[in-house]
């Protein structure tokens, strides 16, 4: 397990999981970090796009949510292959 307190990429990601810090956390978490243009886990992020997603995806395109996504290959396939759908996944597990 990482120590996710003591990686300088990651800093008070937690906050957003958990109530308290803990010593040990899913390594798959600390992954989350690098990929910041593709991965919203804070809330008030996620809160400043309610009802302006189309500001976020920068088109006019109709959302489609997979709810239990996964690892994501669905949710990539079907990215490829409908471009004109902007493409969103919820999963809450971290690997």
């Amino acid at each position: 397990m990482s120590k996710i307190k003591n990686d300088n990429n990651v800093g008070d990601m937690w906050k957003h999981f958990f109530k308290h810090e803990r010593r040990h956390y899913n390594p798959y978490m600390v992954k989350l970090a690098e990929h910041p243009n593709h991965i919203i886990y804070d809330q008030e992020v996620m809160d400043s796009y309610k009802g302006k997603w189309n500001e976020f995806f920068k088109n006019e395109h109709p959302i489609y949510l997979e709810i239990g996504s996964g690892s994501g290959m669905f949710a990539n396939d079907m990215c490829v292959r409908y471009p004109e759908r902007n493409h969103m996944a919820l999963e809450i597990r971290f690997k």
